[in-house]
């Protein structure tokens, strides 16, 4: 692999960041300024990490379960390099108390200073139990831009200046301890059929001028956007999104980075006879198209692939087909190969290799509470 310098760009500003892009690379415009190297062969992750829908308002299960994860990194179970995802769930202001409420019908509000201290123990667990000085972990505690128990949003730009604070916080709070291997950033689950587009995208602004430098990562969905082939000239989504939406709350501000979900295992055919065509996968093929056509060949290089294969089957429906809220009858089926398999394939090998092939770091699947990591 090779670390090549880009530019990314959002309106007059521009920001330097790391793209991780394969490494056959022609040197001569990687050394171009502001340009992202094209590449001729790219790779995609051989392992994954479990990442966390958190249940437990236990540090002392954060902390195990941070240990675990370096256990299995140690003995070559897990990815050196490593990538997590904490997921709190709903933002909500309780009075004048920023935090969330947990996911998985808890109903339990938590702060963001119980979110910071979670965030800390994963991140010293991993720290303490891992003995190979190579490996590294990536933590990003997270929320959604779903209404609240109370009908109302808060996934604001207020809401991201804490969630920037907090970051930095917990990055702080690491280098004092010493865990020199774990750095933290956000991460969002941004989907259009749950908020209209110019909040969240304050969000964004608000938590880069407030994170420092650090980055959020945004594993949400594309819903309503378009996956046939050619339809990246900023078409609609759901909700009032459009592609040009997606690609600036992912990649176009600051601080953003995609890590799409790519769930379901629902296949098509498309016009030019292809099957097993993936339309997650190509909904944001076609969001990085729409960057390199219509944003200054910027197109979004894609971190991570998010699945929930594991997550699904924790609810031990029958998956055989019969149970129409199983994993299988719903589509909610992609295992981490499958949904990391569909978004490289999309990416590389089928329409625009040449607008948007790239090598993907990071592969995830969600489960509920600290169950595997």
């Amino acid at each position: 692999m090779l670390i090549v310098r880009s530019t990314k760009k959002r309106g007059a500003r521009a920001v330097t960041r790391t793209v991780l892009l394969p490494a056959v690379v022609a040197l001569a415009t990687a050394l171009l300024p502001g340009v992202v190297a094209r590449a001729a062969a790219a790779s995609m992750p051989s392992n994954y990490t479990y990442s966390i829908y958190v249940t437990s308002t236990s540090g002392s299960d954060a902390s195990t379960a941070g240990c675990n994860l370096a256990t299995k990194v140690n003995s070559g179970l897990r990815p050196l390099s490593s990538f997590v995802i904490l997921d709190f769930g709903t933002p909500y202001l309780n009075g004048s108390t920023w935090g969330t409420y947990l996911l998985g019908g808890t109903g339990q509000f938590v702060s963001t200073t119980f979110i910071t201290n979670v965030t800390e123990d994963f991140g010293a667990g991993f720290h303490n139990c891992l003995t190979n000085g190579s490996a590294s972990l990536r933590l990003a505690p997270g929320e959604n831009d779903a209404a609240a128990p109370d009908g109302k949003h808060y996934f604001t730009g207020s809401n991201g200046t804490v969630w920037g604070g907090l970051v930095v916080s917990v990055n702080n709070w690491l280098a004092s301890y010493g865990a020199v291997n774990v750095t933290a950033a956000a991460a969002v689950d941004v989907e259009p059929s749950w908020y209209t587009p110019a909040t969240p995208l304050l969000w964004g602004s608000y938590f880069s001028a407030a994170s420092g430098g650090y980055a959020y990562y945004n594993f949400g969905s594309a819903d309503g956007c378009p996956y046939g082939n050619g339809q990246y000239t900023n078409l609609g989504c759901n909700n009032s999104w459009n592609q040009y939406d997606l690609w600036d709350m992912s990649w176009g501000i600051a601080a953003a980075w995609p890590a799409p979900e790519d769930y379901n295992n629902t296949y098509y055919t498309d016009a030019a006879g292809t099957g097993n065509v993936d339309p997650q996968s190509r909904q944001w093929e076609n969001i990085s198209r729409y960057g390199y056509h219509y944003q200054s060949t910027n197109p979004l290089y894609v971190q991570t692939v998010t699945t929930q294969w594991e997550a699904c089957h924790q609810v031990n429906l029958p998956d055989d087909g019969t149970n129409p809220n199983s994993c299988y009858s719903t589509g909610v089926n992609n295992t981490q190969a499958q949904g990391d398999g569909d978004m490289f394939n999309a990416m590389n090998n089928d329409w625009a290799p040449l607008e948007t092939g790239q090598s993907i770091q990071w592969a995830t699947d969600m489960e509920w509470g600290y169950t595997l990591s």
